[in-house]
Order: structure tokens, then sequence, then C-alpha cells
């Protein structure tokens, strides 16, 4: 029976590892549960420093990390160490949690030998006993260091309690929300869109020229560069259509917002993937191949809106009924960990 876990991970509100979080404390809920968040020295940390850390995984903040972990460590032992996107945990840190636990387990939503490269992370990463990726095109740099029955695959998830379907599709209206960092291929994708008619409601890092660039264009709603919890919610409650962007930064096949848009009820917009097809139909998604083949679809829905309604309603129902919720993909885990 396990009666203590202790969670080290970011644990800001709205943020998809406290979210995780909370579903591991639902899960083991007869278990004493401790978090430590390390985002708490993060963001008491100079800017520069900080960014340095982002970057290039190195610098000040990265002994002040470590540090906080260790002190608020204390003398205690746990059943389970969960930590969450540890690349800025130190091999020497990794070993005093080894020794505290019987269990150690490392989970990230990231990229992590892609494009979050981190060499403390690559040296710590044979201490753990799991771990879990949702990069299921990283697998073979995970067997490197960890043998493969070590490591487990898990899709990105959604949360019930955030990302909820609460109101009605046709009280939606029919703007492209896209909520997500720009990318070359995100800004062609955007202006295609709007110099074509299309109404978009966007929000996200490197956005303001684009968005300055395009002021005079009234069916653009430029919310910023971020929507975050009830703000993000919001966008994607009150729009029918929702833009699951794919980057080309790495090779994705799926991201959070292939869960999060269908669960909060508006229609997935998506390139295919066989990860992606491996959960949603082509009655359940708006797949598409191109650009054109794209606005051909989007002007064919707002022209059969109870198919819409229907699609974005089975989209919905998948979500749940596959039990994509972090809850039941972390069960999932924890099934295969203790089998």
């Amino acid at each position: 029976m396990i009666s203590s876990v202790l969670y080290i991970g970011q644990h800001q509100e709205g943020s998809t590892s406290r979210m995780r979080a909370t579903a591991i404390r639902e899960i083991l809920n007869k278990a004493r549960f401790r978090v430590i968040d390390t985002n708490a020295p993060y963001h008491k940390s100079n800017p520069v420093f900080r960014s340095i850390a982002f970057r290039y995984k190195t610098g000040p903040l990265i002994p002040k990390i470590n540090s906080y972990v260790i002190n608020n460590l204390g003398d205690e032992s746990y059943d389970i160490i969960w930590v969450d996107k540890a690349v800025y945990i130190s091999p020497k840190t990794t070993d005093i949690l080894r020794s505290r636990t019987k269990l150690l387990i490392h989970f990230t939503p990231d990229p992590a030998f892609t494009f979050h490269k981190s060499s403390l992370f690559y040296l710590s990463l044979p201490k753990y006993d799991y771990a879990i990726t949702t990069k299921s095109y990283e697998l073979d740099f995970y067997h490197k260091h960890l043998d493969k029955d070590k490591v487990y695959f898990m899709y990105q998830g959604y949360d019930p309690q955030v990302h909820q379907n609460s109101v009605q599709f046709k009280d939606r209206d029919l703007s492209i929300v896209f909520i997500g960092h720009a990318e070359h291929e995100r800004f062609q994708m955007m202006q295609t869109l709007l110099n074509n008619q299309f109404h978009i409601r966007l929000a996200g890092r490197n956005w303001s020229k684009f968005a300055k660039k395009n002021k005079h264009v009234k069916h653009l709603d430029f919310r910023g560069e971020g929507l975050y919890g009830p703000g993000y919610v919001s966008a994607l409650n009150n729009s029918k259509y929702s833009w699951g962007a794919l980057s080309k930064w790495v090779p994705e096949k799926h991201t959070t917002r292939t869960f999060e848009i269908p669960a909060c009820g508006s229609a997935l917009i998506s390139e295919r993937t066989t990860e992606i097809q491996d959960i949603f139909s082509d009655d359940e998604v708006i797949f598409y191949s191109n650009l054109d083949d794209l606005q051909e679809k989007i002007r064919w829905y707002n022209t059969h809106p109870d198919e819409l309604e229907k699609l974005a309603g089975l989209g919905y129902s998948k979500v749940v009924s596959a039990g994509l919720d972090y809850r039941s993909q972390i069960e999932k885990m924890f099934d295969k960990i203790f089998q």
C-alpha cells in the first residue's frame, strides 16, 4: 500500500503539471501527499537568470532550484517520488531523491531530447525507476538511458475540472481559435485565413508583430501574448472551431490542444498523424491536408451547422469515453508500474 507521495514540479495555478499533481493525489487518495513547487525559486529569480536557465539549463538559478528542493525535502522518505520536468535537477540532487524513495518516477510532456535539451537530465535519467514521456518519437533516446521496460509512452491529456464544455454550441461564434506560440508555418496559416475573410481569434507568444501588421483587419481578434486558465477555456468555449496546431520545430504527433479543444466542446482542426488517428475518426475531427483543403472544409461546415455541431459533439464524447483525462491516463501508468 502506498502511504506517502512527494511531487516535485511546477505547481502554479492553471499549469498542466499542477493538473497532474492533482490527479496523482486523487488516485492515491489515502496517501500522505506533499508538493515541492520548483516554480517558487524560478519566479523569485532575476529574469536574466531565468532566461539563461530556460535556454541553456545553466547559470545561477540552477543551484538555487536544487538547494530549494533539498532544503524542502527534510529528513523524510516516501513510497513514491514523482518528478515532473526535471531539466534543472542535478544528478547529485537526483541521488538524494533516489535514497529517499522506493520508487522514483520521472514525467515530462515536453520533447526532452529534440528541443528542451538538458545534460543535467540526461545524467540523472538512469537513476530513475521509470520514465514517462508523451513523445513517441523520443523513445529510442530514452532507451539509451533506461531499459525499455522502464520507459512508458502516455498521451497528453486534459483536466475535466478545468476544460469543460460549458457553452451550448449554437451560442458559439464562427471564429477559428488558435492559442499558442508563433512559428513560420503558423504565420502562413493565419495570414491565409485572414486574407480569405475567416474570423480569427488569436493569442500566444511572438504574435504581436503579426497583429500589428493586421491591425486594420476587423476579423482578427488578437488577445495578446497568452491566454491562460479561465481565459483560455473561455476562448475555446465561445468558438465553434479551434486549431490544434502541431509544432514544426519537432516531429510532433499530438499536443495538449488535441484533447483540450474537444473537451471544451469546440471542433478540433488538425493535421493527420498516426497518434491522432489512433484516437479520432474523420467524423470527430476536421482533418486537413493543406490550406486549400482546410478552407474548403470550413466553408462547407459554415453552411452545414448541424453537421459541425455533430462533429464537435462526437469529438467531445471521444475524449471522455477514451479516458484521455489526466487521472485516467496516470492510473493506466500506475497499473503498468505496479503490475
